[in-house]
């Protein structure tokens, strides 16, 4: 896992770095590469978090890209699929927590009127003959 890390730089090394210090992974950290089964992988699985799965795929997508390992631990398809909790505005992208900023109600309001405003003070100028498209 470490290796990994060394790999990364910045904001994403100091990621990694959190990322394989957390606990479900020391149900793994010391066994070698080579000796490790799909049944230490799903003992991890259960007690770990989203996140902590989707670095655990990574580290295993790693690990066979490098050719460190002959073939997959844990097949493509037994991977569990990432559950995300319910965020508490919503999952759809019109309902967006700035909703409840007590000004949001105003703002369309105010972009229509500085809209208009503006179309007032500067009307676009006719078409004259020389500049029509056709």
């Amino acid at each position: 896992m470490e290796e990994l890390v060394k790999n990364k730089q910045g904001k994403w090394g100091e990621r990694w770095g959190r990322a394989i210090k957390e606990k479900p992974f020391d149900l793994i950290r010391d066994l070698p590469i080579i000796e490790t089964h799909a049944e230490h992988f799903l003992k991890v699985l259960p007690v770990s978090t989203v996140s902590t799965n989707v670095y655990l795929r990574r580290i295993h997508n790693f690990v066979l890209d490098m050719g460190w390992l002959p073939c997959p631990i844990l097949p493509k398809r037994q991977w569990p699929a990432a559950r995300y909790k319910e965020k508490p505005w919503g999952s759809s992208r019109s309902s967006c927590r700035c909703k409840s900023h007590p000004t949001f109600n105003s703002w369309p309001m105010s972009w229509k009127a500085a809209l208009v405003s503006s179309a007032i003070a500067n009307p676009w100028p006719p078409l004259s003959e020389s500049t029509s498209p056709t």
